[in-house]
C-alpha cells in the first residue's frame, strides 16, 4: 500500500538514477535558474540527492521547525504539516502516517530532504543535468498546473457552460428533473460553499451515472449523483431536492479531502465524522480503496479488477476510479475548444 502510494508522487525515478551515476562530488541547485548557495553542500544518499531543506522551504514561502524531542523536522505548507523524521524512514501529514520511505537526513547539524520530494511537495518541475550534476527547480504554468492537480480542494476552473455542454455532446437525452446547466450551476455553487472543487463532483456524477441516464441501482427521482449508499442492488439515498443531493456530495468529498468544519447544515447520511477515513484522500486518486492510505475509500476497490491483475497496471493505464473522473473533467475543459 505504502509503496502504491509513493508511486503516484514520484513518477521520475531516471532523476534518481542519474544522481547516482553521476561522476562529479560537486552538485548545483538552480531555482528558476537562478544557482542556491549552499553552507552545506548537496550530498547522495541512496541514489537521491539531498538539500538543506529550511533554506528551499524558506525560499518556496513556507517554514521549517525543529522538533528536538522526535528528532524530527517539521515543516509548514499552506495549511498542512508534514513531520520528517531522521532515525528512521518516516514521514506524516497532518498527524498521519504518510510514507515510510522518506527520510530525513542530518548532515552537518542540517536537516537535508530529496531534492525531488521537496519540488514534488511545492508543485516544482524538476530537471536533471547529468553532464554538469545540476538539478532545476522551475515553476509549472499556473493554469496549467491547476488543470493537472487532482486536489479535490479548491475553486473550480470549468465554467457551467462547459459542464452543460459536454453533457449535451454525449446524451441530449439526459434524466434530469433541471437542465444540465442549472445542475451545472448547482455544483458549482455548493462546491464552493465548501472549497471544493464543484466541477470534480460534476465530473464524478457523470462517472457514476453514465451522464444522468440511471440506468444502474439509483434513479434519476432520487437526487443521488454519485451513488450515495447505493451497492449492488441497494438503490441507496434519496434526497428532497436537486441542490439537496447535489450538497451531499459535495459534502462527502469534503470529508474525504479534508478534515475542516462543515459550512452549510450537513445533509450527507454517510458523513464520515471522525473516521480513520475522514481526511485520507486529498487527491481524487485517494478516492480509489486500492490507492487509499487509510485501506479505505469512495469506491471499491477502485479500479476494473477484472481487466487488470493489480491497481499499479490499471494506475499506469489511467484506469483508477479518480483518474476517469479527472479525465472527464479534462474533456469538460476542452469541449468548447
Amino acid at each position: 500500500m505504502k509503496k502504491i502510494i509513493i508511486i503516484i508522487f514520484i513518477f521520475f525515478i531516471a532523476l534518481e538514477v542519474g544522481y547516482a551515476q553521476a561522476n562529479s562530488s560537486v552538485y548545483n541547485l538552480y531555482l528558476e535558474d537562478e544557482l542556491i548557495e549552499f553552507e552545506t553542500p548537496l550530498q547522495i544518499k541512496n541514489s537521491k540527492l539531498y538539500a538543506p531543506a529550511r533554506q528551499i522551504a524558506e525560499l518556496l514561502g513556507a517554514k521549517v521547525a525543529w522538533k528536538q524531542e522526535l528528532s524530527a523536522m517539521a515543516l509548514f505548507k499552506d495549511r498542512e504539516e508534514w513531520l520528517f523524521f531522521t532515525r528512521e524512514s518516516l514521514t506524516y501529514r497532518n498527524g498521519r502516517e504518510y510514507s515510510n520511505e522518506i527520510k530525513a537526513e542530518l548532515i552537518n547539524n542540517r536537516s537535508m530532504l530529496p531534492v525531488r520530494f521537496l519540488g514534488e511537495l511545492f508543485d516544482m518541475e524538476v530537471e536533471y543535468d547529468g553532464e554538469t550534476s545540476s538539478t532545476y527547480l522551475r515553476s509549472i504554468d499556473k493554469l496549467e498546473q491547476e488543470i493537472q492537480s487532482t486536489n479535490i480542494l479548491g475553486q473550480s476552473i470549468a465554467t457551467a457552460e462547459q459542464m452543460a455542454n459536454y453533457v449535451l455532446e454525449n446524451n441530449p437525452n439526459y434524466n434530469l428533473s433541471v437542465s444540465a446547466l442549472e445542475l451545472a450551476q448547482i455544483f458549482l455553487e455548493e462546491g464552493q460553499a465548501e472549497g471544493v472543487r464543484g466541477d470534480f463532483a460534476f465530473a464524478q456524477s457523470i462517472l457514476e451515472t453514465g451522464f444522468f441516464n440511471f440506468r444502474g441501482d439509483v434513479s434519476a427521482s432520487q437526487n443521488n449523483f454519485c451513488g450515495l449508499g447505493a451497492t449492488g442492488g441497494v438503490p441507496g439515498n434519496s434526497f428532497e431536492s436537486v441542490r439537496i443531493g447535489v450538497r451531499a456530495q459535495i459534502q462527502h468529498l469534503k470529508a474525504y479531502a479534508c478534515y475542516d468544519e462543515l459550512n452549510n447544515d450537513l445533509v450527507d447520511p454517510r458523513w464520515l465524522g471522525s473516521s480513520d477515513i475522514r481526511g485520507s484522500a486529498p487527491k481524487l486518486e485517494f478516492l480509489a480503496q486500492a490507492l487509499n492510505p487509510s485501506g479505505s475509500g469512495w469506491a471499491y476497490p477502485g479500479y476494473p479488477s477484472y481487466k487488470y491483475e493489480n491497481v499499479e497496471q490499471a494506475f499506469a493505464d489511467g484506469q483508477t476510479y479518480g483518474q476517469r473522473i479527472h479525465k472527464i473533467f479534462l474533456k469538460i475543459i476542452k469541449s468548447n475548444d
